[in-house]
Protein backbone atom coordinates (compact mmCIF):
# COMPACT_ATOMS: atom_id res chain seq x y z
CA UNK A 1 0.00 0.00 0.00
CA UNK A 2 1.15 3.21 -0.81
CA UNK A 3 1.71 4.77 2.69
CA UNK A 4 1.81 8.66 3.80
CA UNK A 5 4.39 10.22 5.35
CA UNK A 6 4.43 9.84 9.48
CA UNK A 7 4.68 14.21 10.13
CA UNK A 8 2.58 13.92 13.21
CA UNK A 9 -0.95 13.39 14.50
CA UNK A 10 -2.35 16.25 13.10
CA UNK A 11 0.20 17.30 10.09
CA UNK A 12 0.31 16.41 6.65
CA UNK A 13 2.24 16.87 3.51
CA UNK A 14 0.50 18.74 0.53
CA UNK A 15 2.81 17.25 -2.55
CA UNK A 16 2.47 20.85 -4.37
CA UNK A 17 4.92 19.97 -6.94
CA UNK A 18 3.90 16.75 -7.54
CA UNK A 19 0.19 18.14 -8.22
CA UNK A 20 1.59 20.40 -10.48
CA UNK A 21 4.06 18.23 -12.65
CA UNK A 22 1.43 15.04 -12.50
CA UNK A 23 -1.31 16.99 -13.02
CA UNK A 24 0.40 18.18 -16.61
CA UNK A 25 -1.68 15.43 -18.67
CA UNK A 26 -4.28 12.88 -17.55
CA UNK A 27 -2.17 9.53 -18.42
CA UNK A 28 -3.45 5.99 -18.62
CA UNK A 29 -7.20 6.58 -20.55
CA UNK A 30 -7.56 8.29 -23.85
CA UNK A 31 -7.42 11.78 -23.61
CA UNK A 32 -8.46 14.82 -25.06
CA UNK A 33 -7.29 18.17 -25.19
CA UNK A 34 -7.13 22.17 -26.41
CA UNK A 35 -3.99 21.00 -28.07
CA UNK A 36 -5.17 17.96 -30.07
CA UNK A 37 -9.00 17.71 -30.22
CA UNK A 38 -10.12 18.91 -33.84
CA UNK A 39 -13.23 20.80 -32.84
CA UNK A 40 -14.35 23.79 -33.88
CA UNK A 41 -14.31 27.12 -31.52
CA UNK A 42 -11.50 25.46 -29.91
CA UNK A 43 -7.99 26.69 -29.90
CA UNK A 44 -5.54 24.37 -31.63
CA UNK A 45 -2.07 24.76 -30.45
CA UNK A 46 -1.29 25.67 -26.93
CA UNK A 47 0.10 23.73 -24.18
CA UNK A 48 -2.52 23.16 -21.47
CA UNK A 49 -1.25 24.97 -18.23
CA UNK A 50 0.79 27.74 -20.26
CA UNK A 51 -1.94 29.79 -21.06
CA UNK A 52 -2.66 32.91 -18.48
CA UNK A 53 -4.26 32.46 -15.15
CA UNK A 54 -3.29 28.56 -15.48
CA UNK A 55 -0.25 28.57 -13.19
CA UNK A 56 -1.52 28.51 -9.82
CA UNK A 57 1.03 31.15 -9.06
CA UNK A 58 -0.52 33.57 -11.47
CA UNK A 59 -3.56 35.28 -10.44
CA UNK A 60 -6.54 34.07 -12.66
CA UNK A 61 -7.79 37.98 -12.77
CA UNK A 62 -4.92 38.75 -15.35
CA UNK A 63 -7.14 36.32 -18.22
CA UNK A 64 -8.65 38.73 -20.40
CA UNK A 65 -11.20 36.73 -21.87
CA UNK A 66 -14.36 38.98 -22.36
CA UNK A 67 -14.39 40.27 -18.87
CA UNK A 68 -16.72 42.81 -18.03
CA UNK A 69 -13.44 44.93 -17.48
CA UNK A 70 -12.73 44.67 -13.43
CA UNK A 71 -10.41 42.25 -12.67
CA UNK A 72 -10.96 38.85 -10.43
CA UNK A 73 -9.83 39.81 -7.17
CA UNK A 74 -7.22 37.35 -5.26
CA UNK A 75 -8.52 34.84 -2.79
CA UNK A 76 -8.09 36.28 1.02
CA UNK A 77 -5.23 34.82 2.55
CA UNK A 78 -6.97 32.03 4.59
CA UNK A 79 -6.93 32.41 8.52
CA UNK A 80 -5.09 29.78 10.57
CA UNK A 81 -8.01 27.52 12.20
CA UNK A 82 -7.48 24.90 14.53
CA UNK A 83 -7.43 21.54 13.53
CA UNK A 84 -10.19 19.03 14.99
CA UNK A 85 -9.36 15.46 14.87
CA UNK A 86 -13.28 13.99 16.65
CA UNK A 87 -13.89 10.51 16.27
CA UNK A 88 -13.27 7.65 13.43
CA UNK A 89 -11.06 8.10 10.31
CA UNK A 90 -13.90 8.19 7.33
CA UNK A 91 -14.30 8.99 3.79
CA UNK A 92 -17.63 11.06 3.60
CA UNK A 93 -17.87 11.70 -0.48
CA UNK A 94 -16.08 12.40 -3.60
CA UNK A 95 -16.74 14.70 -6.54
CA UNK A 96 -16.63 11.64 -9.02
CA UNK A 97 -18.08 8.53 -8.88
CA UNK A 98 -17.73 7.65 -11.72
CA UNK A 99 -14.36 8.08 -14.75
CA UNK A 100 -12.10 6.86 -17.10
CA UNK A 101 -8.80 5.56 -16.39
CA UNK A 102 -6.71 7.37 -15.13
CA UNK A 103 -8.77 10.17 -14.04
CA UNK A 104 -7.67 12.45 -11.18
CA UNK A 105 -10.88 11.95 -8.31
CA UNK A 106 -11.39 14.36 -5.25
CA UNK A 107 -12.19 12.75 -2.29
CA UNK A 108 -12.97 14.06 1.45
CA UNK A 109 -12.66 12.96 4.44
CA UNK A 110 -12.02 13.26 8.26
CA UNK A 111 -9.84 11.89 11.06
CA UNK A 112 -8.02 10.17 8.57
CA UNK A 113 -3.98 9.58 10.21
CA UNK A 114 -1.20 10.32 8.93
CA UNK A 115 -0.08 6.71 8.65
CA UNK A 116 -3.08 6.34 6.59
CA UNK A 117 -3.28 4.06 3.34
CA UNK A 118 -5.61 3.95 0.29
CA UNK A 119 -6.58 1.59 -2.47
CA UNK A 120 -8.26 2.69 -5.54
CA UNK A 121 -10.14 -0.37 -7.37
CA UNK A 122 -7.08 -3.32 -7.56
CA UNK A 123 -4.28 -1.21 -6.85
CA UNK A 124 -2.56 1.38 -4.08
CA UNK A 125 -4.04 4.82 -4.71
CA UNK A 126 -1.79 7.28 -6.63
CA UNK A 127 -1.74 10.17 -4.09
CA UNK A 128 -1.50 13.26 -5.43
CA UNK A 129 -2.03 15.83 -2.79
CA UNK A 130 -3.49 15.40 0.62
CA UNK A 131 -4.28 18.33 3.21
CA UNK A 132 -6.89 19.91 5.25
CA UNK A 133 -9.79 21.69 3.07
CA UNK A 134 -10.34 25.61 5.01
CA UNK A 135 -13.42 25.80 3.24
CA UNK A 136 -14.60 23.30 5.54
CA UNK A 137 -13.56 24.23 9.51
CA UNK A 138 -14.63 22.25 12.35
CA UNK A 139 -18.26 23.30 13.54
CA UNK A 140 -20.42 21.37 15.84
CA UNK A 141 -19.58 18.22 16.49
CA UNK A 142 -18.02 18.07 13.27
CA UNK A 143 -13.77 17.63 12.79
CA UNK A 144 -11.56 19.43 10.14
CA UNK A 145 -12.45 18.16 7.21
CA UNK A 146 -9.53 16.71 4.62
CA UNK A 147 -9.11 16.80 1.14
CA UNK A 148 -7.08 14.20 -0.98
CA UNK A 149 -7.04 13.62 -4.53
CA UNK A 150 -6.00 10.27 -5.98
CA UNK A 151 -5.22 9.08 -9.72
CA UNK A 152 -7.77 6.12 -10.19
CA UNK A 153 -6.96 3.39 -13.19
CA UNK A 154 -8.85 0.43 -12.55
CA UNK A 155 -11.16 -1.57 -10.92
CA UNK A 156 -13.97 -0.08 -8.32
CA UNK A 157 -14.24 1.90 -4.93
CA UNK A 158 -12.33 3.95 -2.81
CA UNK A 159 -11.29 2.99 0.04
CA UNK A 160 -9.35 4.04 3.52
CA UNK A 161 -7.71 1.31 4.02
CA UNK A 162 -9.04 -0.51 7.56
CA UNK A 163 -12.10 1.75 7.22
CA UNK A 164 -14.59 2.71 5.15
CA UNK A 165 -14.90 2.61 0.97
CA UNK A 166 -16.76 5.00 -1.28
CA UNK A 167 -18.61 4.07 -4.93
CA UNK A 168 -16.40 4.42 -7.79
CA UNK A 169 -16.28 2.28 -10.88
CA UNK A 170 -14.05 3.21 -14.31
CA UNK A 171 -15.89 3.97 -17.65
CA UNK A 172 -14.79 3.62 -21.19
CA UNK A 173 -15.04 7.47 -21.75
CA UNK A 174 -12.73 9.79 -22.20
CA UNK A 175 -10.89 12.43 -20.28
CA UNK A 176 -10.77 15.75 -22.06
CA UNK A 177 -8.64 18.98 -20.79
CA UNK A 178 -9.47 22.93 -22.34
CA UNK A 179 -8.00 25.96 -21.28
CA UNK A 180 -10.05 29.08 -20.53
CA UNK A 181 -12.30 29.89 -23.75
CA UNK A 182 -15.92 28.78 -24.87
CA UNK A 183 -16.68 25.75 -23.30
CA UNK A 184 -19.89 24.03 -25.69
CA UNK A 185 -17.78 23.20 -28.74
CA UNK A 186 -16.24 20.49 -26.23
CA UNK A 187 -19.86 19.52 -24.69
CA UNK A 188 -20.52 18.44 -27.98
CA UNK A 189 -18.03 16.17 -28.85
CA UNK A 190 -18.15 14.31 -26.01
CA UNK A 191 -19.86 11.56 -24.90
CA UNK A 192 -21.71 10.06 -21.72
CA UNK A 193 -19.33 9.18 -19.40
CA UNK A 194 -16.61 11.36 -20.31
CA UNK A 195 -15.05 13.71 -17.93
CA UNK A 196 -14.10 17.32 -19.20
CA UNK A 197 -11.46 19.03 -16.82
CA UNK A 198 -11.09 22.83 -17.08
CA UNK A 199 -7.69 24.19 -16.56
CA UNK A 200 -7.43 27.56 -14.24
CA UNK A 201 -8.29 30.76 -15.43
CA UNK A 202 -11.44 32.62 -15.99
CA UNK A 203 -14.19 31.08 -18.35
CA UNK A 204 -16.93 34.15 -19.22
CA UNK A 205 -18.10 32.74 -22.52
CA UNK A 206 -22.17 32.41 -22.90
CA UNK A 207 -22.88 29.00 -24.42
CA UNK A 208 -24.87 30.04 -27.45
CA UNK A 209 -27.41 27.14 -27.17
CA UNK A 210 -28.39 28.65 -23.67
CA UNK A 211 -29.85 31.65 -22.55
CA UNK A 212 -27.63 33.21 -20.28
CA UNK A 213 -25.28 29.94 -18.87
CA UNK A 214 -21.53 29.28 -19.64
CA UNK A 215 -22.13 25.45 -18.88
CA UNK A 216 -25.15 24.11 -20.72
CA UNK A 217 -26.18 20.46 -20.44
CA UNK A 218 -29.02 19.15 -22.38
CA UNK A 219 -30.65 15.65 -24.08
CA UNK A 220 -27.36 15.97 -26.82
CA UNK A 221 -24.80 16.72 -23.93
CA UNK A 222 -25.90 13.85 -21.20
CA UNK A 223 -23.67 11.84 -18.64
CA UNK A 224 -20.69 14.18 -18.50
CA UNK A 225 -18.34 15.85 -15.80
CA UNK A 226 -17.44 18.62 -16.35
CA UNK A 227 -14.54 19.32 -13.42
CA UNK A 228 -12.44 21.95 -12.40
CA UNK A 229 -8.30 21.12 -12.56
CA UNK A 230 -7.38 19.58 -9.16
CA UNK A 231 -4.72 22.47 -8.16
CA UNK A 232 -5.89 25.52 -9.76
CA UNK A 233 -8.54 28.19 -9.09
CA UNK A 234 -11.00 27.52 -12.04
CA UNK A 235 -13.41 30.78 -12.51
CA UNK A 236 -17.16 30.92 -14.09
CA UNK A 237 -17.33 34.56 -14.41
CA UNK A 238 -21.09 35.11 -13.40
CA UNK A 239 -20.86 39.07 -14.00
CA UNK A 240 -21.39 40.02 -17.43
CA UNK A 241 -24.96 40.06 -17.58
CA UNK A 242 -26.21 37.89 -14.63
CA UNK A 243 -24.73 34.40 -16.21
CA UNK A 244 -25.13 31.07 -15.13
CA UNK A 245 -22.78 29.29 -14.51
CA UNK A 246 -24.49 26.03 -14.94
CA UNK A 247 -28.11 25.42 -16.47
CA UNK A 248 -30.16 23.42 -18.19
CA UNK A 249 -34.03 23.32 -19.42
CA UNK A 250 -33.96 19.41 -20.63
CA UNK A 251 -34.08 16.03 -19.33
CA UNK A 252 -30.47 14.84 -18.20
CA UNK A 253 -28.82 11.73 -16.65
CA UNK A 254 -25.45 11.42 -14.82
CA UNK A 255 -24.20 14.98 -14.76
CA UNK A 256 -21.17 16.12 -12.32
CA UNK A 257 -19.95 19.52 -11.87
CA UNK A 258 -17.61 20.11 -8.98
CA UNK A 259 -14.23 21.79 -7.91
CA UNK A 260 -15.16 25.34 -9.18
CA UNK A 261 -15.57 29.01 -8.44
CA UNK A 262 -18.43 30.79 -9.19
CA UNK A 263 -18.05 34.75 -9.08
CA UNK A 264 -21.39 37.19 -8.62
CA UNK A 265 -22.03 40.66 -8.56
CA UNK A 266 -25.15 40.52 -6.21
CA UNK A 267 -28.07 41.99 -7.30
CA UNK A 268 -28.81 41.35 -10.97
CA UNK A 269 -31.79 42.74 -12.90
CA UNK A 270 -30.94 41.19 -16.47
CA UNK A 271 -34.42 40.24 -18.07
CA UNK A 272 -34.34 36.13 -17.84
CA UNK A 273 -30.96 36.12 -16.28
CA UNK A 274 -30.22 35.29 -13.13
CA UNK A 275 -26.64 35.61 -11.95
CA UNK A 276 -26.82 31.96 -9.65
CA UNK A 277 -24.04 29.43 -9.77
CA UNK A 278 -26.21 26.24 -10.79
CA UNK A 279 -29.59 26.18 -11.86
CA UNK A 280 -31.30 22.87 -12.49
CA UNK A 281 -35.23 23.37 -12.14
CA UNK A 282 -38.12 24.11 -13.63
CA UNK A 283 -37.97 22.77 -17.37
CA UNK A 284 -36.49 19.08 -17.36
CA UNK A 285 -35.99 16.59 -14.68
CA UNK A 286 -32.53 15.56 -13.48
CA UNK A 287 -31.52 12.11 -12.35
CA UNK A 288 -28.30 11.17 -9.94
CA UNK A 289 -26.96 14.84 -10.80
CA UNK A 290 -24.08 16.24 -8.49
CA UNK A 291 -22.50 19.72 -7.16
CA UNK A 292 -19.74 19.06 -5.89
CA UNK A 293 -17.05 20.97 -4.05
CA UNK A 294 -17.75 24.43 -5.76
CA UNK A 295 -17.40 27.90 -4.11
CA UNK A 296 -19.53 30.06 -4.95
CA UNK A 297 -19.60 33.98 -3.71
CA UNK A 298 -20.97 37.44 -4.36
CA UNK A 299 -23.84 35.73 -6.37
CA UNK A 300 -27.25 37.54 -6.36
CA UNK A 301 -30.26 36.52 -8.62
CA UNK A 302 -33.25 37.86 -9.46
CA UNK A 303 -34.78 34.45 -9.03
CA UNK A 304 -35.39 32.43 -5.83
CA UNK A 305 -31.45 31.42 -5.22
CA UNK A 306 -28.08 32.74 -5.14
CA UNK A 307 -25.85 29.29 -5.04
CA UNK A 308 -28.37 26.51 -6.74
CA UNK A 309 -31.92 26.30 -7.06
CA UNK A 310 -33.29 23.17 -7.64
CA UNK A 311 -36.58 20.79 -9.07
CA UNK A 312 -37.83 17.31 -10.35
CA UNK A 313 -34.78 15.53 -9.31
CA UNK A 314 -34.03 11.60 -8.64
CA UNK A 315 -30.91 11.41 -6.76
CA UNK A 316 -29.48 14.90 -6.47
CA UNK A 317 -26.26 15.44 -4.69
CA UNK A 318 -25.25 18.62 -3.30
CA UNK A 319 -22.08 17.81 -1.37
CA UNK A 320 -19.26 19.93 0.12
CA UNK A 321 -19.86 23.05 -1.61
CA UNK A 322 -18.75 26.29 -0.11
CA UNK A 323 -21.61 29.88 -0.45
CA UNK A 324 -20.78 33.34 0.87
CA UNK A 325 -21.34 36.50 0.73
CA UNK A 326 -24.13 36.25 -1.34
CA UNK A 327 -27.71 38.28 -1.84
CA UNK A 328 -29.17 41.49 -1.77
CA UNK A 329 -31.26 43.30 1.15
CA UNK A 330 -33.75 44.61 -1.94
CA UNK A 331 -33.68 40.70 -3.40
CA UNK A 332 -35.18 38.50 -1.10
CA UNK A 333 -33.56 35.14 -2.63
CA UNK A 334 -32.26 32.35 -0.55
CA UNK A 335 -28.70 30.56 -0.95
CA UNK A 336 -29.57 26.91 -2.30
CA UNK A 337 -33.62 25.82 -2.72
CA UNK A 338 -35.52 22.89 -3.95
CA UNK A 339 -39.01 24.13 -5.42
CA UNK A 340 -40.30 20.41 -6.10
CA UNK A 341 -42.39 21.08 -9.16
CA UNK A 342 -42.80 17.23 -10.19
CA UNK A 343 -41.74 13.91 -8.53
CA UNK A 344 -38.62 13.72 -5.91
CA UNK A 345 -36.58 11.07 -4.45
CA UNK A 346 -33.61 10.87 -2.54
CA UNK A 347 -32.36 14.55 -2.18
CA UNK A 348 -28.91 14.93 -0.45
CA UNK A 349 -27.45 18.39 0.87
CA UNK A 350 -24.87 17.39 3.07
CA UNK A 351 -21.75 18.94 4.47
CA UNK A 352 -21.95 22.30 3.02
CA UNK A 353 -20.67 25.71 4.15
CA UNK A 354 -23.34 28.33 3.62
CA UNK A 355 -22.37 31.44 5.06
CA UNK A 356 -22.82 35.48 5.30
CA UNK A 357 -26.19 35.61 2.72
CA UNK A 358 -28.32 38.65 2.51
CA UNK A 359 -31.85 38.03 1.70
CA UNK A 360 -33.91 34.94 3.20
CA UNK A 361 -32.88 31.06 3.96
CA UNK A 362 -29.96 29.65 3.69
CA UNK A 363 -31.43 25.99 2.52
CA UNK A 364 -35.00 26.43 1.96
CA UNK A 365 -37.76 22.97 0.69
CA UNK A 366 -40.54 24.64 -0.65
CA UNK A 367 -42.96 22.63 -2.86
CA UNK A 368 -45.29 24.95 -5.48
CA UNK A 369 -47.39 22.32 -7.89
CA UNK A 370 -50.53 20.49 -7.43
CA UNK A 371 -49.38 16.88 -7.53
CA UNK A 372 -45.46 17.13 -6.50
CA UNK A 373 -44.07 14.81 -4.05
CA UNK A 374 -40.28 14.49 -2.22
CA UNK A 375 -39.37 11.43 -0.68
CA UNK A 376 -35.59 10.70 1.27
CA UNK A 377 -34.95 13.77 2.20
CA UNK A 378 -31.74 14.62 4.06
CA UNK A 379 -30.21 17.70 4.81
CA UNK A 380 -27.13 16.41 7.12
CA UNK A 381 -23.51 18.26 8.47
CA UNK A 382 -23.83 21.33 7.54
CA UNK A 383 -22.53 24.27 8.73
CA UNK A 384 -24.78 27.44 8.23
CA UNK A 385 -24.55 30.90 9.28
CA UNK A 386 -25.38 34.76 9.44
CA UNK A 387 -28.54 34.24 7.22
CA UNK A 388 -31.57 36.94 6.61
CA UNK A 389 -34.29 34.43 8.25
CA UNK A 390 -33.94 30.84 8.78
CA UNK A 391 -30.60 28.85 8.16
CA UNK A 392 -32.78 25.67 7.26
CA UNK A 393 -36.80 25.64 6.13
CA UNK A 394 -38.86 22.48 5.78
CA UNK A 395 -42.41 23.50 4.03
CA UNK A 396 -45.53 22.52 2.77
CA UNK A 397 -46.21 22.99 -0.83
CA UNK A 398 -48.43 26.35 -1.91
CA UNK A 399 -49.67 23.82 -4.98
CA UNK A 400 -52.57 23.17 -2.53
CA UNK A 401 -54.98 24.78 -0.82
CA UNK A 402 -57.03 24.06 3.13
CA UNK A 403 -55.09 23.40 6.62
CA UNK A 404 -51.11 23.38 6.90
CA UNK A 405 -50.95 19.74 7.40
CA UNK A 406 -52.96 18.91 4.63
CA UNK A 407 -50.63 21.14 2.39
CA UNK A 408 -47.38 18.93 2.81
CA UNK A 409 -45.78 17.26 -0.15
CA UNK A 410 -42.97 15.66 1.66
CA UNK A 411 -42.96 12.24 2.96
CA UNK A 412 -39.86 12.09 5.02
CA UNK A 413 -37.04 14.31 5.76
CA UNK A 414 -33.81 13.89 8.29
CA UNK A 415 -32.64 17.19 9.56
CA UNK A 416 -29.62 15.67 10.97
CA UNK A 417 -26.24 17.12 12.10
CA UNK A 418 -26.24 20.60 11.04
CA UNK A 419 -24.77 23.53 13.03
CA UNK A 420 -26.61 26.59 12.49
CA UNK A 421 -25.55 30.04 13.85
CA UNK A 422 -26.73 33.80 13.52
CA UNK A 423 -30.09 33.81 11.76
CA UNK A 424 -32.77 36.54 12.31
CA UNK A 425 -35.67 34.02 12.26
CA UNK A 426 -35.50 29.99 13.66
CA UNK A 427 -32.30 28.38 13.13
CA UNK A 428 -34.68 25.08 11.69
CA UNK A 429 -38.15 25.45 10.97
CA UNK A 430 -40.42 22.72 9.65
CA UNK A 431 -43.78 25.40 8.34
CA UNK A 432 -46.55 22.73 7.60
CA UNK A 433 -45.06 20.07 6.54
CA UNK A 434 -44.80 18.13 10.40
CA UNK A 435 -47.25 15.17 9.80
CA UNK A 436 -48.21 13.71 6.41
CA UNK A 437 -51.77 13.15 5.90
CA UNK A 438 -52.01 9.64 6.88
CA UNK A 439 -50.91 10.91 10.68
CA UNK A 440 -47.50 9.41 10.67
CA UNK A 441 -44.24 11.39 11.83
CA UNK A 442 -41.26 10.91 9.29
CA UNK A 443 -39.18 14.09 10.05
CA UNK A 444 -36.88 13.70 12.18
CA UNK A 445 -34.31 16.66 14.07
CA UNK A 446 -31.72 14.83 15.28
CA UNK A 447 -28.05 16.13 16.68
CA UNK A 448 -28.57 19.69 15.46
CA UNK A 449 -26.43 22.50 17.21
CA UNK A 450 -27.80 25.85 16.95
CA UNK A 451 -27.98 29.18 18.24
CA UNK A 452 -31.31 30.26 18.68
CA UNK A 453 -34.47 27.40 18.03
CA UNK A 454 -35.61 24.89 16.16
CA UNK A 455 -39.66 25.82 15.41
CA UNK A 456 -42.46 23.53 13.84
CA UNK A 457 -45.93 24.13 13.54
CA UNK A 458 -47.13 20.72 14.87
CA UNK A 459 -44.09 19.95 17.31
CA UNK A 460 -45.80 16.60 18.06
CA UNK A 461 -45.13 15.54 14.44
CA UNK A 462 -41.66 16.02 14.47
CA UNK A 463 -38.99 13.65 16.62
CA UNK A 464 -36.39 15.64 18.58
CA UNK A 465 -33.36 13.38 18.96
CA UNK A 466 -30.10 14.84 20.90
CA UNK A 467 -30.49 18.51 19.46
CA UNK A 468 -28.72 21.11 21.45
CA UNK A 469 -30.17 25.01 20.97
CA UNK A 470 -28.58 27.53 23.12
CA UNK A 471 -30.90 30.81 23.54
CA UNK A 472 -33.67 28.70 23.44
CA UNK A 473 -36.80 27.48 25.87
CA UNK A 474 -39.25 24.85 24.91
CA UNK A 475 -41.89 21.97 25.20
CA UNK A 476 -40.11 20.10 22.91
CA UNK A 477 -36.39 21.00 23.73
CA UNK A 478 -36.33 18.91 27.54
CA UNK A 479 -37.68 15.66 26.22
CA UNK A 480 -35.40 12.84 23.49
CA UNK A 481 -31.91 13.60 25.13
CA UNK A 482 -31.93 17.32 23.89
CA UNK A 483 -30.62 20.21 25.71
CA UNK A 484 -32.03 23.89 25.77
CA UNK A 485 -29.69 27.12 26.45
CA UNK A 486 -26.67 25.26 27.02
CA UNK A 487 -23.61 27.06 27.34
CA UNK A 488 -21.39 24.30 25.03
CA UNK A 489 -23.51 24.47 22.01
CA UNK A 490 -21.47 26.87 19.94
Amino acid sequence: MFKINELGNIRYFFLTALAVVSLAGCGGGSTETAATATIPGIPTGTTPGTSPGTDPGTDPGTDPGTDPGTEIPPLPPKLPVDIVVNGEPQLLYSDLVTAPSGAYVTVWGHNIPGTATFTCGNEPCELISFDYDLNHPAHGNQPSRQKVVVKFNSGSGITLDGYNTLPFTVNNGKIWELTPGPIGPTLDAMNPGDVLYLRGGVYDVEDPRSYGSIIWANKDRDGLAVIGYPGERVILDLRNGGLRGFDTLDDIHNWTVANMECVGTGNITTSGKNGMCVAAHRAGTRTNFRVVGMYNHGTGSNGSSAFGEYSKTNGLYILGNFSENTGTSSNETHALYHGGRGNNNNVNIEFNHIGSHVGRRGIQIYGHLTGENMTNLRIRYNNVHDQGSNGILVSHTDGLSGSAETRCWISDALVEGNTVENTSSAAIRFLGCDVDPSGSTDFIARGNIVQGNIVADFPTGVIYENNCAQGYTGDFIDNGGNSSNHPSCI
